[in-house]
């Protein structure tokens, strides 16, 4: 018998094989009503195809996929009352914008009245109303993405699907964008999956995260879960801007804890027990650490590389063995830094992972 989920969209071990290669691996997700959720994940991981799947662009391999409590697994795309944004918006380029927001409405029958109305107010919304009849060509990038979503929005579908909306946009359209996307998300409340790489992004924009590697959604949480207690080392190097530095090492058993040896430097942890001197990797924040310049002090050993100047911040990049280490520290307090500093940052902000990169300790 099956058990109809109470989330709004439900995928239940999602498969999907190309061949001998396996796209996307027994995906489980639950998404509830009205969320803004994110699948975040560098290219090839299979988030794209996870959506095509819950659009019905393409067949699982097998699983199921449920839409308020329906299985819609073998429903046709026009069936299953979604609307996908695509990466380059697909805006047919003979039409005009008016005709290619229309155009959801029109396939479904609906009196040619009715269709201008609607138009019409959907872009008064958008604030593209003064340029319906030109073609997407006589517009901006960021009018087109209007656009793309206005034909999204223009029949109220139960859920936006969105890959990669803003990835073409330069970087002042893309934070209007963003911002846009989000307040037009909450307003109308339709449940949205929003496909991306850019974690900054995701964690701007999403109330929930998954993060998927390899076909296989690894970790789901709010962007503050996901950036203070990351599941195991890969969600730790791709969430936070820039994202978090692991250093390697070894992690050998003393009395009353263990120590970490890593490059040039020891770090005892009390509350950490291991049995037998193992690999293991050190973590922390770019903006938790300090750097010292003075030699004698106690730190991880690292050279400088370079400075670049963000405004009211700096980005350092060091250079600990062979291993790139980001530190971000305000203008106003940084001093001349010499060729050879230290980098210091206080235990309790340590994250540690063991040899096979699963988180064995965050910052309490």
């Amino acid at each position: 018998m099956t058990i109809v989920p109470q989330s709004f969209l439900s995928l239940q071990d999602l498969t999907k094989a190309f061949g001998k290669v396996i796209a996307v691996d027994k995906v489980s997700l639950h998404i509830e009503k009205g969320k803004f959720f994110a699948l975040l994940g560098p290219s090839g991981c299979g988030k794209t195809t996870t959506l095509r799947l819950v659009a019905g662009l393409e067949k699982p391999s097998s699983g199921r996929i449920f839409i308020d409590g329906r299985d819609v697994t073998a429903l046709p795309p026009q069936k299953r009352d979604v609307a996908m944004v695509f990466q380059d918006y697909a805006l047919y380029p003979h039409m005009t914008l008016r005709q290619n927001i229309g155009y959801p409405l029109k396939v479904r029958g609906f009196p040619k009245k009715s269709i201008a109305t609607r138009v019409e107010e959907v872009a008064e919304h958008l604030m593209i109303a003064d340029i319906l009849d030109r073609l997407p060509s006589q517009v901006s990038g960021g009018q087109q993405q209007r656009a793309a979503v206005a034909r999204a929005i223009v029949h109220a579908p139960k859920i936006f699907l969105f890959d990669e909306p803003l990835s073409n946009l330069d970087a002042k359209l893309r934070l209007e964008a963003r911002a846009f996307l989000k307040h037009l998300q909450k307003e109308l409340g339709i449940t949205t999956v929003y496909v991306t790489h850019d974690q900054a992004e995701a964690m701007a924009m999403a109330d929930e995260i998954g993060v998927m590697f390899a076909g296989r959604v690894v970790q789901v949480g709010s962007p503050l879960e996901l950036y203070r207690y990351p599941k195991n080392r890969d969600v730790a190097a791709f969430i936070g801007n820039p994202p978090m530095n692991i250093l390697p090492g070894r992690l050998e058993p003393k009395a009353g804890g263990s120590q970490f040896s890593g490059e040039g430097y020891t770090l005892f942890f009390e509350s950490i027990h291991v049995l037998e001197d193992t690999r293991a990797y050190l973590g922390f924040r770019p903006e938790q650490a300090q750097l010292m310049c003075d030699l004698k002090d106690s730190g991880i050993p690292a050279q400088l590389y370079a400075v670049q100047p963000l405004g009211s911040e700096v980005l350092i990049t060091l250079l600990v063995g062979t291993e790139t280490v980001y530190v971000k520290l305000y203008s106003e307090s940084l001093p001349a830094l010499p060729d050879l500093v230290r980098v210091k940052v206080d235990p309790s902000r340590l994250y540690l992972f063991d040899s096979t990169g699963a988180c064995i300790k965050v910052p309490k």
